[in-house]
């Protein structure tokens, strides 16, 4: 898929014809009700448009970090110099420069460079799909693509697609004699379910992963109208 939907309708084939008969599966089928991410489904430009979009800000929260942590320890080298006189030659002051000489051997400089190389290495590891459409297609970091278009929130990332589950259609009881029933989340949060003329709520851990015939999904930050 290049395109998602903003809302997505899962079918599970519960009716198989086998040995000339019509049969229903009662296959147990696992389904989030939070965060289904369709990216591993998505056509090769698309999806690696999202996973770059990942490790970018993946990058910008550990410069974040490590910009943080630097700013701590600054900030306690400054107190423990206050501490000691806040002079240059105090002896606390005089043990830090010395452990650090002493550390600064070239075994020890060799095995920070091969730790800054593994971390440059981990940082530029990204998956290429090798396909004729990311040839033709190329990701560029600085020109990333939504292909969806989806009306969204202002707060919302458009390369952060994930969806959730608002409704589900049951099928019980057997082939020649079963029954349908709904659930459906309310706008407050609980799950209702729809029975003929019954409607009551229900825990969501009364939807029964072998019964469930279709899923609604939503996309998350869609605006009211769509």
């Amino acid at each position: 898929m290049w395109r998602l939907p903003p809302v997505l309708i899962i079918h599970l084939k519960r009716f198989q014809y086998v040995n000339n008969k019509w049969v229903k599966s009662h296959k147990a089928v696992n389904f989030p009700f939070e965060d289904l991410d369709p990216t591993p489904y998505l056509a090769s430009v698309p999806q690696e448009t999202i996973l770059r979009n990942r490790e970018l800000q993946s990058r910008l929260v550990d410069v974040d970090d490590g910009r943080e942590r630097n700013e701590n320890e600054d900030e306690r080298d400054g107190q423990n110099v206050q501490r000691c006189g806040g002079h240059e030659d105090s002896p606390l002051v005089d043990l830090d420069e010395e452990v650090g000489d002493k550390n600064t051997t070239p075994a020890h400089e060799e095995r920070l460079v091969e730790e800054d190389n593994e971390t440059m290495r981990r940082e530029g590891r990204r998956r290429r799909l090798q396909s004729s459409s990311l040839l033709a297609t190329p990701v560029l970091d600085d020109q990333l693509v939504d292909f969806h278009q989806h009306r969204l929130l202002p707060t919302e990332d458009p390369f952060d697609i994930k969806y959730r589950l608002y409704a589900v259609v049951a099928h019980t009881g057997q082939l020649s004699g079963g029954h349908y029933v709904s659930y459906a989340r309310h706008p407050s949060g609980v799950w209702l379910c729809h029975n003929d003329s019954a409607c009551r709520e229900v825990s969501p851990a009364r939807l029964d992963p072998a019964a469930a015939y279709l899923l609604f999904y939503e996309r998350r930050g869609l605006a009211d109208h769509h």
